[in-house]
């Protein structure tokens, strides 16, 4: 697969059009200041920000916090958010650097309220062209759906939809019609690492993203033989 880098008129129409978007009304509030086609690209990681346009790992999260949350000048939760504190040290385990990583959301846009507010009805089904708009352009090598809603709308959108998150936690990528490599990974946040809320102990998640890593490299070296 191709790593080189999208055309800047290519990505910025990409991000002009996912920040104008008003599909789901007054129900979500768009973060048009951001230049990313996510808000959660703003999230930095040794210095640098998450929001590779060519990344050899694309991570899809399930939705972006509520308005209520955010810092108003990025849109997005403090660096000291539980769930991004916990995603770099699983970024760690890959091997790869920030220049190899890109993050985006299931649902693009903010919930107008606080963080445990649930996201309305039909606004995942409303962002899923968008998702495939941000993975079309950026060609990741392969795609982490982090948490059960990024895998569901993963699955809506390439047809896997009846495999459960904590069966394919354990098995290999499934692929898109394209060949690209999904991996289903437990979401890093406070419950998504707690077994007792029906997670995965966060050890357990740290092997799984080195199996990430090591499966990268693989597909590295493959193509480098051919």
């Amino acid at each position: 697969m191709s790593n080189a880098t999208p055309s800047n008129v290519g990505y910025d129409d990409l991000v002009k059009r996912l920040r104008g978007c008003t599909d789901c009304g007054d129900a979500m509030v768009n973060t048009q200041g951001c230049n990313h086609p996510s808000s959660w690209g703003y999230l930095t990681w040794r210095g640098q920000q998450l929001s590779a346009r060519r990344p050899k790992l694309l991570v899809v999260g399930q939705y972006p916090a509520g308005l209520q949350n955010c810092d108003a000048t990025r849109w997005m939760p403090g660096e000291t958010n539980p769930t991004n504190i916990n995603l770099r040290l699983l970024l760690e385990e890959t091997g790869l650097e920030p220049a190899d990583v890109h993050l985006t959301n299931a649902v693009l846009c903010l919930k107008r309220g606080t963080m445990t507010e649930p996201v309305p009805g039909g606004v995942q089904a409303n962002c899923r062209s968008r998702l495939a708009e941000t993975i079309d352009m950026l060609k990741p090598r392969a795609v982490v759906a982090l948490g059960g809603n990024a895998w569901r709308a993963l699955g809506a959108l390439y047809g896997f939809t009846a495999t459960p998150l904590k069966t394919a936690v354990g098995s290999p990528p499934s692929r898109s019609p394209s060949g690209l490599a999904v991996f289903s990974r437990y979401h890093c946040g406070r419950s998504g690492s707690n077994p007792a809320r029906g997670g995965r102990a966060f050890v357990q998640q740290r092997q799984d993203w080195r199996e990430v890593g090591a499966w990268l490299r693989e597909e590295a070296q493959a193509v480098s033989a051919v």
